[in-house]
């Protein structure tokens, strides 16, 4: 169940997102404008994220400058102009038209994500595409004639669209380097404060002049904002961004559900043959290419068994034989970088081979791995190298179980962990042990050998 949690993530927050016209159709009644909707998702979202973490956790409020573009991304580009094009689009278009030009996305996440990640276009990803899409064209009743159709509202249509998919291609920069919580906190400072210049100050104490519209406000924040911005980037931590993007199709269905249950909107039987096409397309992407499962044994694995030695086996999501970079894996396990050590091989001048282990998120020092071994220098092995040499490929390069023991050195910050993680030897598994029964099996020393930030 665990494995699946994150695609249960994604498909909450469509849910989510879906449920948005049940509260926007009673600000509009209200009096309340598009515009004023926005502030309110955007800016209210900010207010209520920035009460919670103060109380919660602070560490969110922590980025480097550098990576401020990154939220610049998801925030203004993602989140405002988005809306902006789409509503626009709502003038120019149906709302049917509107709607399928929006989940154009799903195919510009794949496209975008194919070639910004590496990540493979497969059948089943075409596949599900295509189902998604099918499925959105019924629940839109784009198919029903009653469709209008401009020029222009078709380019604000794909520009929508096209900043929509944006926030699944920005979102995995900031996962890199910050929690989920993280990057959702700054994607709403920058969309929560870029909103304000569409504020209309006189229009919004109009219509809360009514009590009741605070309430519905409030709802429109928690369940319909903040919420599946938490779960989606959650989500998008440890599902590719493509697959992701094709799961939201679900937002369309329940937003029909909606319709239909509260506000008694017709039952057409074109929703139900969207919400067979979504689920046709949720069956498609269910497996994703994750490690078999946690009772699968790697030869690393066996050698801590034979040892006795207690660890604790964790997987990660990946393409078949590509590797991963560290923090992508230690954040898609949901641990602290700072735990998660990457194995690298050196040869000396000497000719004598080593084995350096570092956190994944530090770079190895040449000059102080060469004085902890006592070389005059050392050099990085040749990743062609690396598989003759140790019988593991980049990216599942373990400190136990090489062909031979060469002399290994951790970084000392080894040694205030309780447990740490390394490589099980093969791309997607790794394993968790404590640090003097690993250092112990292959006779590792510690020392400070990484580049000072």
């Amino acid at each position: 169940m665990k494995k699946y949690l994150p695609y249960l993530n994604i498909l909450g927050a469509a849910a989510c997102w879906g449920c948005i016209g049940l509260f926007n159709r009673f600000l509009m009644r209200a009096g309340m404008g598009a515009a004023n909707i926005v502030v309110i998702r955007n800016f209210g979202g900010l207010v209520l994220l920035t009460l919670i973490f103060a109380l919660r956790e602070r560490s969110v409020f922590h980025v480097k400058a550098k990576h401020l573009p990154i939220f610049f991304g998801t925030g203004v580009v993602s989140m405002v102009f988005f809306t902006l094009c789409y509503f626009k689009c709502q003038e120019l278009c149906s709302l049917a038209v509107s709607a399928i030009l929006l989940y154009t996305a799903p195919a510009m996440v794949v496209l975008m994500s194919a070639a910004v990640f590496r990540e493979r276009i497969t059948r089943k990803k075409l596949l599900a595409l295509a189902l998604a899409l099918l499925g959105c064209s019924f629940v839109t009743g784009v198919w029903s004639g009653d469709a209008s159709v401009t020029a222009a509202g078709v380019l604000f249509g794909l520009g929508a669209g096209f900043l929509y998919a944006l926030y699944s291609i920005f979102a995995p920069f900031g996962l890199r380097h910050y929690t989920p919580f993280t990057v959702v906190y700054w994607t709403f400072v920058f969309g929560g404060l870029g909103s304000l210049f569409l504020l209309d100050a006189g229009e919004m104490r109009t219509v809360f002049a009514d009590g009741r519209m605070i309430l519905v406000a409030l709802g429109l924040i928690v369940i319909s904002t903040v919420l599946p911005y938490l779960l989606y980037t959650n989500g998008l931590a440890k599902v590719e961004s493509g697959k992701a993007s094709i799961l939201a199709c679900l937002e369309p269905v329940v937003a029909s559900f909606v319709g239909i249950l509260a506000f008694g909107e017709p039952v057409s039987l074109m929703v139900f043959l969207g919400l067979g096409c979504i689920l046709a397309c949720v069956y498609v992407l269910r497996g994703t290419k994750m490690a078999k499962n946690k009772e699968e044994k790697t030869n690393v694995m066996r050698v801590l068994e034979q040892k006795k030695l207690a660890y604790t086996p964790h997987t990660y999501p990946h393409e078949e034989g590509v590797a991963v970079d560290g923090v992508t894996v230690a954040k898609s396990m949901g641990f602290d970088p700072a735990q998660v050590f990457k194995t690298l091989v050196a040869r000396g001048a000497s000719g004598q081979y080593y084995v350096f282990d570092v956190p994944v998120a530090e770079s190895l020092d040449l000059k102080k791995a060469a004085k902890a071994v006592g070389e005059k220098s050392i050099e990085m092995l040749h990743q062609k190298e690396l598989l003759p040499l140790t019988g593991y490929v980049h990216g599942g390069c373990s400190p136990v179980g090489m062909k031979k023991l060469f002399p290994t050195v951790f970084h000392s910050s080894v040694e205030n962990l309780p447990t740490v993680i390394v490589s099980a030897g093969k791309i997607g598994y790794q394993l968790e042990v404590k640090p003097a029964d690993l250092m112990g099996l292959v006779r590792a020393e510690t020392a400070d050998i990484i580049v000072e930030n």
